[in-house]
């Protein structure tokens, strides 16, 4: 699925992206462009460049640009979201059942993309994310819009007892986690967007259409379903590339 905007395009991938982590990570950045579902992408986001880090659930990244993605390979470079004011140029994150947040700074045509797992979340990523494109290219939040990705919803996303801690310090830690029938369900997209309305970010520059449940939705790649199936060493992944136009 395309965001299709004036100034950027988003593809949203689901399981028909046939991403496996064992060969990706192996492909050098031309192997990358010559895959059919990359070669699609790039086609579709009218993109010549695409670059991808290696995911770590941390809250470190960088910004990409056509100098530097000569010197390196995707799925290399450990970090969790990347920044770029070059057009054409497609950053992403693969996922399956963590949060893809994108943004887009309208005034200073900066996108910005971050892999949201829990852990991430709860460290800071996209807070990370927003300080780098602050500060290297300016960006104030309100001229920012944001776009969730498809990833684990609080209807699937099954926590044990002891989660709470880790979102304890904050203010709506309650709001995020839910008791059914004795078990525990945690919202992650709504814990990254109270995060960011904690920010100032007003709601209405949070698109959520694109929040498909990826455990229950079986169009899309799912870790966690996997695993209760036994197949989690085969799941693949989805990817989700941004690009300024």
């Amino acid at each position: 699925m395309i965001h299709d905007d004036v100034r950027f395009s988003i593809y949203f991938g689901d399981a028909k992206d046939h991403m496996y982590p064992a060969q990706y990570q192996q492909w050098k950045a031309v192997d990358l462009m010559n895959h059919p579902p990359a070669k699609a992408i790039s086609n579709a986001l009218d993109i010549d460049h695409l670059l991808f880090l290696k995911q770590v659930h941390g809250t470190n990244g960088m910004r990409a640009t056509r100098e530097l993605i000569e010197d390196i390979d995707p799925f290399v470079i450990e970090g969790d979201f990347l920044i770029t004011q070059e057009s054409h140029f497609g950053i992403g994150v693969m996922t399956a059942d963590c949060l893809p947040v994108v943004c887009y700074d309208i005034s200073h045509h900066v996108a910005g993309i971050a892999h949201a797992g829990w852990r991430g979340a709860v460290a800071g990523v996209v807070d990370a994310m927003l300080q780098m494109m602050h500060e290297q290219c300016g960006t104030m939040i309100t001229d920012t819009l944001f776009f969730f990705g498809p990833s684990a919803k609080q209807c699937c996303y099954q926590v044990d007892d002891a989660f709470g801690r880790y979102v304890a310090p904050y203010s709506f830690a309650d709001a995020v986690l839910e008791r059914r029938a004795g078990t525990t369900y945690f919202d992650l997209p709504g814990f990254v967007q109270r995060q960011l309305l904690e920010m100032g970010i007003q709601e209405s520059q949070i698109r959520l259409n694109y929040n498909s449940c990826t455990v229950c939705d079986h169009r899309f790649c799912s870790h966690r379903r996997a695993t209760q199936a036994g197949t989690a060493s085969a799941e693949g992944r989805q990817m989700t590339v941004v690009a300024v136009k």
